[in-house]
């Protein structure tokens, strides 16, 4: 929910949303109320836990959903002169499927369709990634592969927002954790203090409180 309040599918209650922007060292206000569509075009990008039914066009080919990244800002049906070799360069980089750009995404592993996901929004040049559980359903090459591609995204400047149910991919991945227990984050911690342990504490804690308070 916090998620997709920041990118515009559930409504903000409250507050606001600031985007720092290393490039120019401005802050932005983000405008979620307007719709995920205009978070997009500030450079936020949001990748669903389901990419089959929320995220990807599976009878579309892998070129053509990577391609859909270069037409951000732009008008529709409007795709980027270079987008054949965007999608040519990110395909070779991000090691998606035999290279067949013309392959239909439905025909791919797990891994490979959320590679091809990853690459839509790497190709439009946002600088935040917000990613629902990036590693869900893949194998453990995918898995290595997925992480590699978030790591360089986050050395060339921008930045991700992962939401997982997997400490271990937490721990591993981030550099900050916050753990969220009945809708209210209950702990904030950096990853190098992190350990499954004090995660799932964290996690319960409020829940034992409230208990003890009953009893």
């Amino acid at each position: 929910e916090i998620a997709r309040a920041v990118v515009g599918l559930t409504p903000l209650l409250a507050g606001e949303i600031r985007k720092f922007n290393l490039k120019d060292k401005q802050t932005i206000r983000l405008a979620p109320e307007a719709g995920i569509g205009k978070v997009i075009q500030q450079g936020v990008a949001f990748i669903p836990e389901d990419r089959k039914s929320e995220g990807l066009f599976l009878d579309l080919s892998i070129g053509e959903n990577i391609a859909l990244g270069t037409e951000v800002g732009k008008g529709l049906g409007t795709i980027a002169p270079n987008a054949k070799k965007i999608v040519s360069e990110l395909m070779r980089a991000m090691k998606i499927g035999t290279g067949n750009s013309k392959a239909e995404v439905k025909s791919l592993s797990g891994g490979n369709q959320q590679k091809v996901l990853i690459g839509r929004w790497l190709a439009s040049g946002v600088d935040i990634l917000v990613i629902e559980e990036p590693t869900r359903g893949v194998d453990v090459g995918a898995k290595a592969e997925i992480y590699r591609l978030l790591r360089e995204f986050t050395e060339k400047g921008g930045a991700v927002l992962v939401l997982s149910r997997e400490a271990p991919e937490l721990i591993g991945l981030c550099d900050r954790i916050l753990i969220v227990h009945g809708q209210q984050i209950v702990d904030d911690l950096p990853a190098t203090e992190a350990t499954e342990h004090r995660i799932l504490h964290s996690a319960l804690k409020t829940k034992d409180a409230a208990a003890q308070v009953a009893a």
